[in-house]
């Protein structure tokens, strides 16, 4: 369930059965199932991020759409990008999306699980927020009507949104500041 966050030893963590910074796509894809589909993202002059996204997977009863944002070397990315047999612009303009060819899947299964952004097929108001998760440390107030839910403790950041557009974005808690500093400018 996305509101066990099980604390491992040297400051890991493990949710949805996936413990971040350990775990590969290939162990993820054990718990998750194997439809998903592998792109990069970024700017053509960066080095791009890697991403597995599960357009519905359902553990415990409860759908969900998940992205899972992986780890390689930089070489190994940029290696990825130049074999890449698709580059296509998003709609953003300068972003990029490449393809991975088939002979780069096994390199990709091996990257390890960076962070895990978690898309509830149903809504999760402020009370089942405080049942599951307890209070949070900090609430942070966006621009579009959005509240940020920070649990530094967890790792977690819980989007709740009027409109019910959820959003669940783990990473390590001692990665927890790139989650929150972008809330904060």
């Amino acid at each position: 369930m996305p509101w066990n966050v099980e604390q491992l030893e040297g400051g890991m963590t493990r949710v949805l059965g996936i413990a971040l910074g350990t775990d590969t796509l290939a162990d993820a894809s054990e718990v998750l199932g194997s439809r998903y589909e592998l792109a990069m993202f970024g700017k053509r002059e960066e080095v791009p991020t890697l991403e597995a996204y599960y357009k519905e997977v359902t553990l415990g009863g409860l759908s969900a759409r998940i992205i899972l944002s992986l780890e390689l070397p930089v070489e190994d990315l940029e290696r990825l990008r130049s074999n890449s047999p698709e580059d296509r612009v998003l709609a953003e303009g300068e972003e990029r999306r490449w393809a991975l060819a088939s002979d780069d899947l096994r390199l990709a299964g091996s990257a390890r699980v960076k962070s895990i952004s978690y898309i509830p097929m149903v809504q999760i108001d402020e009370e089942t927020a405080r049942k599951r998760f307890g209070e949070p440390d900090e609430v942070v107030r966006a621009g579009n009507g959005a509240q940020h839910w920070l649990y530094p403790d967890l790792g977690l950041d819980l989007t709740l949104d009027s409109d019910g557009r959820e959003l669940l974005q783990y990473v390590l808690p001692a990665e927890f500041q790139r989650l929150r500093d972008p809330l904060t400018w």
